[in-house]
């Protein structure tokens, strides 16, 4: 990434979070509450390597995103609305606006999307308003092996000016009559759900700027769907109350045939016989089936792991929560079979079989050809021999056209990080060396 753009705008007010590179949304937990405008933070991240994204924040700055162009003149929007923005192109063909917040933006919520077709939000969405805790790619960031994205980098438009504030009335008119409709704060009585006297929900929910989309009851708790993440802005999902989570065993093999296979062939990857994985298999199964008879939950009348999920413990009531709960159970069991599976001698990948040929005895030849532990390690060292080869291969062709390449790839080796790489060829070589080396890369693919 390139840091003057940045720079630039950080000093306008706009903030940014971390992501690892190639990635265009945060991977870094609580990203919103890291989002910064210090240039020493934002210098060191890209330093590290990291890609960045821009985090739209009340005082700071929001985004136009439009991710289909001709579908959104279409619908009757006007390029010309973008005048005094700071425009980024994205490797789609789409559009990303950055402007700073005004008094008018800071009432409108949190995001405003406007789909193909108005009411219908299994269709296309083709512009999206990010007013608060929603984030795009920031400028210069490049997007590599995202699923169904196109590769590329997010190009500015032009050099950083003044950025405007607010947006035009046109724009807000034209927003009015294309947006989807919130849902209006429901109010509840205590005759519906006992609260505290000083707790409104209504007013909760407008705090954490949500709309409610549904609520339900489990285990004698309130469940208030929202419909829209305040974090990331993604829509909400089938919950527990509405029939998410299976309710016992017998309805989540019928569900999930093959997760319990799966969750041990991805464990192991190939690192045992087909036979072990499978016995592994039958008996992560059989725990799932049946609780043990001293459990504590069977007093409760529970007879499966299945059914001893709480929505409580687990802090939330769905899919992904539940199939969280699921791979800690598997865990904690697969992790006390495998303990016992490598005490047994025959089964340690590091013991070699005492078998010898009559002939010539337990040769080198021999022990590698009877060893699964040796026949993976050497596999492993041709893999990084091959490595080596490859990437000097690299350097070869692309030393001609990127001056001090070989110095730089010999720095991150003997590094391993790009902190110490900049410190020790310098932060503008490693910064060009870094991009020239993305751009062949491209070119070469």
């Amino acid at each position: 990434m390139e840091y003057e753009p940045i720079q630039k705008l950080a000093e306008q007010g706009f903030l940014f979070s971390p992501t690892s590179m190639g990635m265009t949304r945060s991977d870094h937990t609580g990203w919103p509450d890291i989002a910064t405008s210090n240039q020493s933070t934002l210098c060191h991240w890209i330093a590290d390597g990291f890609n960045l994204v821009s985090v739209a924040k009340h005082d700071h700055g929001f985004f136009i995103d439009i991710d289909d162009i001709p579908a959104a003149i279409a619908k009757g929007f006007q390029m010309a609305w973008f005048d005094g923005y700071y425009l980024v192109d994205t490797p789609s063909g789409g559009l990303h606006a950055h402007g700073l917040h005004s008094s008018e933006t800071e009432t409108m919520g949190t995001l405003v999307v406007v789909y193909a077709t108005k009411g219908d939000k299994t269709s296309k969405k083709i512009v999206e308003l990010k007013l608060h805790n929603q984030s795009v790619a920031a400028p210069t960031a490049t997007r590599l092996n995202q699923p169904k994205k196109v590769d590329g980098e997010y190009l500015p438009r032009g050099p950083v000016g003044q950025v405007k504030c607010g947006i035009c009335p046109e724009f807000a008119a034209w927003l009015v009559t294309n947006r989807e409709e919130a849902k209006p704060f429901r109010a509840y009585s205590a005759a519906t759900c006992d609260f505290h006297p000083s707790f409104d929900l209504s007013d909760f929910l407008e705090h954490h700027h949500c709309t409610e989309d549904k609520q339900y009851r489990s285990d004698g708790s309130l469940w208030i769907v929202v419909e829209n993440c305040p974090l990331c802005g993604k829509d909400a999902k089938q919950t527990t109350g509405l029939g998410g989570v299976p309710n016992s065993f017998s309805e989540f093999y019928q569900r999930f045939p093959n997760y319990v296979a799966d969750w041990v062939r991805r464990r192991v990857r190939d690192c045992v016989s087909a036979t072990e994985a499978e016995d592994w298999t039958q008996e992560l199964l059989l725990h799932l089936a049946v609780l043990p008879t001293c459990s504590k939950f069977r007093s409760d009348g529970k007879e499966d792991v299945i059914q001893t999920f709480s929505p409580d413990r687990m802090h939330g009531a769905n899919e992904a929560r539940f199939r969280s709960f699921i791979n800690q159970c598997l865990s904690n069991k697969f992790n006390t079979l495998y303990v016992r599976w490598r005490k047994r001698p025959l089964s340690n990948p590091g013991n070699l079989p005492f078998e010898a040929d009559t002939e010539h005895g337990a040769s080198d030849e021999f022990c590698h050809s009877n060893s699964t532990y040796l026949r993976q390690a050497g596999c492993r060292r041709r893999e990084r021999e091959e490595q080596r080869f490859r990437l000097g291969e690299f350097v070869h062709l692309g030393e001609p056209s990127i001056p001090g390449l070989r110095r730089f790839v010999g720095a991150f080796e003997e590094t391993g990080s790009w902190k110490e790489t900049s410190n020790l060829i310098g932060r503008e070589q490693c910064e060009f060396s870094r991009r020239s080396v993305r751009q062949l890369a491209m070119r070469m693919v």
